[in-house]
């Protein structure tokens, strides 16, 4: 019955820590909530099967340094790996105690998460005591309540209903009998469930009520922002660095961190997802980008792919919000139209404008429907870089370490594409580098941009993986620039059943572009989580490229743009960069079931075969210096049959001697000795270490009785 308390604790004990991860993950900034939704699980598992503490401890350390490497990878292992883990923690931990950085740190915070929900499932589910797993769970929503502008109601109300409910399970006494003990628990369940229904039944229907408190409070908070209150704390908390993500014209600084911001920013009128560049930058300074002083303006045709007009179209319908000014664009394009007016196109920023339209009106894009060859690009190698100079420039600045890098990843026989995928590859996922809006570093004074992220902060966002690509594939020899605008954003459908994606300023988004000899400039996605739909291969299983990309070399201006090549010259990705690449994300999507497997079948062996794996450790315990062996013996025997709390030892071990009364008199010596020592003088005290081996060999025999009078 003991058991069965604990196991519904347990499942109490998941379902209260639940909604806390699915707030933290995302405010977090990590991929997905199954990794710490299985740490979760096996801490309840192994919480449940192993309770006494030098089993508990190595497992739970196990579980806590899987959750760990999953959200924060490493090519590192062992010692190595542990020592320059705990040096990053305490660097993040400087940083923010010094005030370097404003933003806690994330592998702080994962640590504490990690640690508090292990203390808490102990304290629960092998001590009975739930009320400080359920007030840490409550506090951490509450405060983001309060201080985001998200909605944790929901969340807040599953915390409280598994809260009354593990608080009630654990009040139930087992030594009532297992019918009165039932009936408890079904009414500890049914008084939860009620009462948070209760709750969610008076939310729904005091809308009124709410509303007005609701109407109150905004406009409070309506005053005060417009004061400029929160842009003030914003400005002081980042040390007058933080800024709000959204598309920005001006980037000659980069660095810090940002905020989001969901503002709607544009709707894109297609089932398929692109990514929406405005403009390009050519000249890294070192800090940021910056273009030439020098501006074009040509027809809009020259920016585009010229059609045979033999290949399929789609067209796509722009419409932007009344406070978005830019007009996004794509890739595959042979035309652009907008109402009331004619594009031009601006070199060498690469951004459409617009004179002479009466207000924000929505405009179209026409693409053509032609895949990307990959195999064409893996021949592709630079033999003549003629005009193409100002793609290939690094200030002297850029310290030499980062030469060398860029040379380690592209040195070999290697085509000019296997090259900038060993870049896109080390800064995504070889490298170690982590993505975080909030812990992105201010750069310091005489820092190099690119210098500063790879060896020093680790942390960034996408300006410091897509710069750090460019600047890498210029070194390298690579005509690169930057790329800016918005990644895809959320597909979503409207009234009518039309399909568009909605972006945000919250999808703001930088990546680098290539320039690839007769296929033009073509993007690739180098930032952690991001997928290019273009040229993604993870994303793009079957994808061919097109021959010819979105634009031409700004410089070439007297050269007609040069005919795309017709489909039945597409062909398949080669072999090599395919299959490893869905090797990879096939042995990465696997990897936590897998884990997960093998993490239940240890603790479910280990629990099966408990009762001769608990003698072995105390053996292994009597042998450590200064260690209480009284204590382990007792903690032996009370894993078998707890012992009441009014009980003396005495009478205790009377009953166990019941169990083993061939043993009487080991027994009977191991109690004299400890009454001698508990309540006798000092020199009273004997010592006996035989009396502990001997007790462990009680233990085994009760076992071995007990496996005979079950069958």
């Amino acid at each position: 019955m003991k058991f069965v308390k604990r196991l519904f604790l347990a499942v109490g004990f998941v379902g209260l820590f639940y909604p806390v991860l699915t707030v933290y993950v995302p405010l977090s900034e990590f991929s997905d909530v199954g990794g710490i939704l299985y740490y979760l699980v096996g801490t309840a598992l192994v919480t449940l099967l192993l309770p006494f503490w030098f089993t508990w401890i190595p497992f739970q350390i196990g579980l806590v340094i899987v959750c760990y490497r999953y959200y924060l990878p490493s090519d590192l292992s062992g010692m190595a790996w542990f020592q320059n883990e705990i040096s990053q923690v305490g660097a993040s931990l400087a940083q923010f105690f010094t005030g370097a950085s404003a933003i806690f740190p994330t592998n702080v915070s994962l640590v504490m998460m990690l640690l508090l929900i292990a203390l808490s499932g102990y304290l629960l589910i092998v001590h009975l005591r739930p009320v400080a797993g359920i007030m840490a769970a409550m506090i951490y929503v509450m405060i983001l309540q309060v201080f985001t502008k998200y909605d944790y109601f929901a969340a807040m109300v599953q915390i409280l209903g598994m809260g009354l409910f593990v608080l009630g399970v654990s009040r139930i006494s087992t030594t009532v009998g297992w019918k009165k003990a039932l009936g408890s628990l079904l009414i500890v369940t049914g008084m939860s469930a009620g009462l948070t229904r209760v709750a969610v039944w008076a939310t729904e229907s005091l809308v009124p009520q709410q509303q007005w408190v609701e109407n109150q409070a905004k406009n409070v908070n309506r005053s005060l922002d417009e004061a400029g209150l929160f842009d003030l704390v914003d400005y002081y908390n980042s040390g007058g660095s933080l800024t709000r993500m959204g598309y920005d014209e001006d980037d000659s600084q980069l660095g810090g961190p940002v905020q989001q911001n969901f503002d709607p920013a544009f709707a894109a009128y297609d089932d398929e997802p692109h990514y929406w560049r405005i403009s390009t930058r050519s000249v890294y300074t070192g800090v940021g980008w910056e273009n030439p002083d020098t501006l074009n303006l040509l027809p809009v045709e020259y920016g585009f792919v010229e059609s045979t007009g033999e290949e399929e179209t789609v067209e796509i319908t722009i419409d932007r919000e009344s406070d978005f000014p830019y007009f996004p664009y794509t890739y595959q394009m042979v035309g652009a139209n907008i109402e009331g007016g004619a594009f031009e196109y601006v070199v060498p920023s690469n951004e459409l404008y617009v004179e002479n339209v009466g207000g924000v009106v929505p405009y179209s894009l026409t693409l053509v429907d032609v895949e990307m060859d990959f195999a064409g690009l893996n021949n592709v190698s630079i033999t003549d870089t003629l005009g193409l100079e100002e793609y290939l420039v690094v200030p002297e600045s850029v310290p030499q370490r980062v030469w060398d890098l860029a040379a380690e990843l592209t040195a070999g026989p290697g085509t000019m594409y296997e090259k900038v995928r060993a870049l896109e590859q080390y800064l995504s996922s070889d490298g170690g580098f982590r993505y975080s809006l909030r812990e992105a570093s201010v750069l310091p004074d005489g820092a190099d941009y690119v210098d500063h992220f790879l060896f020093e902060s680790g942390v960034g966002y996408c300006d410091n993986f897509s710069t750090a690509m460019v600047v890498m594939a210029r070194m390298a020899g690579i005509p690169a620039r930057w790329a800016k605008g918005f990644n895809s954003g959320t597909a979503a459908v409207d009234a009518d059943g039309v399909a568009y994606y909605e972006v945000t300023n919250a999808n703001a988004h930088s990546w680098p572009e290539i320039y690839f000899p007769e296929h033009g400039w073509v993007p690739f996605e180098p930032t952690p989580a991001f997928n290019q739909p273009l040229t993604s291969v993870a994303s793009n299983e079957d994808a061919v490229l097109p021959d010819e990309d979105d634009v031409l070399n700004p410089d070439e201006v007297s050269k007609e743009p040069e005919m795309p090549v017709s489909e039945s010259s597409s062909r398949e990705v080669p072999e090599s960069t395919e299959v490893g690449e869905e090797a990879r994300a096939t042995e990465e999507r696997y990897l936590p079931e897998l884990v997960g497997v093998l993490l239940l079948a240890g603790i479910i062996a280990v629990y099966w075969w408990r009762h001769k794996l608990y003698p072995l450790a105390a053996e292994w315990l009597l042998q450590l210096p200064r260690m209480d062996k009284r204590r382990v013996i007792l903690w032996l025997f009370e894993l078998e049959q707890p012992r009441a709390s009014a009980q003396t030892l005495r009478q205790y071990f009377g009953e166990i001697e019941r169990l083993a009364p061939m043993h009487r008199a080991v027994i009977e010596r191991f109690v004299a000795l400890n009454e001698a020592t508990l309540y006798g003088p000092d020199e009273t005290i004997i010592e006996d270490d035989q009396i502990y081996e001997d007790m462990i060999a009680v233990y085994r025999d009760i076992q071995k009785m007990k496996e005979k009078s079950s069958f």
